[in-house]
């Protein structure tokens, strides 16, 4: 969750504010009277099954109130949404920063544009050609990766990454694909932060309560059973050279916990058995109600952070925000979301790939 006062979060909070936009495109701004609406989606281990080192695309869609024209694909867009305080001053809360990477709609007989951009994750597509020595540690590795795909890291979460060594990825594997891999190493989820750096996180919790106050009327649903897990399995699959020289890949399965009831299934190359239970030990507790909400946002909050939410009779339960969207249109609601699938305790596995937009 974004560093706000307790005075920030009471504004968003309050029944009645006002707002406004701030969107920099090459050099110009644009604010809310520019601008009809506004969505933005974000998302962290969401998915049917809990999809630990997911890699999600953040994204906005604008829909502006005119023509505007010199806007091309790969410019950056900087939305920030901003509320007025008591005290009259104002508060900003940027959304990210994206990358515009499909065409630019121009309805010249509505007189509206419209454009979708896509965070810096849209640069991660291009093979990982390492030159490190293996074993590598997660931190050298993931410095390799931002400076191959030339993005900058959020150092100070990097910094506290866990010392662990890994071995080497096999050829073709993609930029996405290894920050997948070292978050899930992590125990996290790989992403691009609102400053638009690259960083590593794990579920966070922030304290933060959406009263029944905050949500829209019948906009809570509630799974009543407990989202657990019962293992993690890991599917490795390693290249090695046969006796004529040609390549042969060999795959295992590593299991820890139990086979039964709800398993996170990871695929890692690099993934050894003492990892993977270190992985399960972090996790084997962790239990949550699958949920949606719908409600008057706070944009501060962001996707992985723990979400405690009440009830209209009071009653309170805390789940994490897996899947968060915003939509603007004057005014600011959302929807928070962690719908993973609940599963019985027998012998059926649930695969996590990595997400991919």
């Amino acid at each position: 969750m974004l560093l706000k006062t307790q005075a920030v979060h009471d504004a968003w909070a309050a029944p009645e504010h006002i707002l406004e936009l701030r969107i920099s495109i090459n050099g110009q701004t644009y604010t809310a009277t520019d601008v009809v609406s506004l969505t933005y989606d974000s998302g962290a281990m969401n998915g049917d099954a809990f999809a630990l080192g997911s890699t999600y695309a953040n994204s906005i869609k604008i829909t502006f109130s005119h023509i505007v024209e010199g806007i091309e694909l790969l410019n950056e867009v900087t939305p920030e949404i901003g509320i007025q305080l008591p005290d009259g001053s104002w508060d900003y809360t940027k959304l990210g920063v994206f990358v515009i990477d499909s065409e630019v709609n121009q309805d010249r007989n509505n007189s509206q544009t419209s454009l979708s951009a896509t965070d810096r994750m849209v640069m991660m597509g291009s093979s990982y050609e390492s030159k490190l020595t293996y074993p590598a540690s997660l931190i050298d590795i993931i410095t390799e990766v931002a400076n191959i795909a030339g993005v900058k890291l959020n150092e100070a979460d990097i910094a506290r990454l866990p010392s662990i060594k890994v071995s080497a990825f096999p050829k073709g594997t993609t930029l996405r694909q290894v920050i997948g891999y070292v978050a899930q190493f992590t125990g996290g989820f790989a992403t691009f932060d609102r400053d638009g750096l690259l960083d590593i996180r794990g579920l966070q919790d922030p304290n933060f309560v959406v009263s029944a106050d905050n949500y829209v009327s019948k906009g809570l649903n509630k799974n009543e059973t407990f989202y657990r897990i019962g293992g993690m399995q890991a599917e490795v699959t390693q290249s090695s050279k046969d006796d004529s020289g040609n390549d042969v890949n060999n795959t295992i399965n590593l299991q820890a916990g139990s086979s039964a009831g709800s398993q996170i299934k990871l695929t890692n190359p690099a993934m050894t058995q003492d990892k993977l239970e270190d992985l399960y030990q972090q996790f084997r507790n962790i239990n949550f109600y699958p949920y949606s909400l719908s409600w008057f946002a706070d944009p501060s909050l962001e996707a992985g952070d723990w979400v405690t939410i009440e009830d209209n009779k009071g009653n309170e339960f805390k789940s994490p925000a897996l899947g968060l969207t915003l939509t603007f249109g004057g005014g600011l609601t959302g929807s928070l979301k962690a719908d993973t699938t609940v599963t019985a305790s027998t012998n059926l596995f649930i695969r996590v790939n990595l997400i991919r937009k």
